[in-house]
């Protein structure tokens, strides 16, 4: 019941702008690296990540670019970089993967 309810939550109508300007706080963002951590969570994301909307959804999120900011936070995270890798290289994230790589090669060249 309640992943379900978290999905309907994230898939309503400007939530994501709601996400988005929660982790441009850095508190949010130190929040959402230790529920990151906690057990289940992952299990938890992957299952949201296997509906097709909500692989959109991630990589909508993943455009944004304070958001990738943080997912490369995440990266240099020690026990989060797996997840994130891991995340990012499941079937349906093609996109979310393509975005995050334009981002790098583009910061990395400027």
């Amino acid at each position: 019941r309640g992943a379900g309810f978290a999905k309907r939550l994230l898939l309503q109508d400007g939530f994501l702008d709601k996400v988005a300007d929660f982790l441009s706080l850095s508190e949010a963002r130190r929040f959402v690296l230790r529920l990151l951590r906690q057990p289940g969570v992952y299990r938890f994301v992957t299952w949201l990540n296997r509906d097709k909307e909500m692989q959109k959804w991630f990589a909508r999120i993943a455009k944004r670019e304070d958001v990738m900011l943080f997912i490369t936070e995440m990266l240099q995270e020690p026990g989060l970089d797996k997840f994130i890798v891991k995340l990012l290289l499941r079937r349906g994230n093609d996109k979310a993967l393509r975005s995050m790589l334009d981002f790098w090669v583009h910061t990395e060249g400027s």
